[in-house]
Order: structure tokens, then C-alpha cells, then sequence
């Protein structure tokens, strides 16, 4: 398990049962409120597109893929 923050572009998480590419990944703090991760994603399954936003301490799992010929 890897928090938000430690996540970077390029990584595949699992996100609501899927293996989820993330395509951009963007680190925000706001003054009062506490530290956020901003993300697009990619589901790899249906190839839709979609957009989060996460606090830094969430976790998710992450996957390592091996690349075919």
C-alpha cells in the first residue's frame, strides 16, 4: 500500500476493483485546508478517462506490470 503523495504519473493502482493508470498526477496545498493530491486517470480495462482528488495520507494499492512483446 502507497499513500497519495508518494504516487507519481506513470504508476497503476487498483481503484474500485480496476487497474487504473495514472496519467497525471498534481500536488496541492491550500492555505486552512489540509494537502491534496490532484489525478486524471486511465482505466486500462475500458480505456475510460476520469479525474480525483485524494487527501496525501489515503492509501491504494499498487501494481507492477510486465510489458509484452
Amino acid at each position: 500500500m502507497k499513500n497519495a503523495q508518494d504516487l507519481r504519473a506513470g504508476a497503476v493502482i487498483m481503484l474500485k476493483g480496476n487497474p487504473t493508470l495514472i496519467t497525471k498526477a498534481e500536488f496541492s496545498k491550500s492555505g486552512r485546508n489540509a494537502s491534496v493530491m490532484k489525478y486524471k486517470f486511465k482505466n486500462l480495462i475500458t480505456g475510460g478517462a476520469s479525474e480525483g482528488i485524494y487527501k496525501t495520507d489515503d492509501k491504494f494499492e499498487e501494481i507492477i506490470l510486465d510489458r509484452a512483446r
